[in-house]
């Protein structure tokens, strides 16, 4: 079993900030779960302008789930 905690405000944008198997760790500790909602704090409020320009810079990674925009090989 995986463990995984995500940001979001339950709009269009998800962030993936953290995972780990449930038998290698049992939870996060305070001091992470503190620097990650300082983390949380600043991705949520980027501007769909300011997400491709990090993507484009290789800071944060956009995965895309939405077959309508997958192109798969033909």
């Amino acid at each position: 079993m995986l463990r995984t905690l995500l940001a979001t405000r339950l709009a269009d944008t998800w962030f993936f900030l953290i995972g780990f198997a449930k038998n290698d760790r049992a939870n996060i500790t305070n001091a992470e779960l503190q620097a990650l909602r300082a983390l949380a704090d600043e991705l949520l409020p980027l501007s769909p302008a300011q997400l491709a320009l990090a993507a484009h810079a290789g800071t944060l990674l956009e995965i895309c789930h939405d077959l309508a925009t997958q192109q798969h090989p033909g």
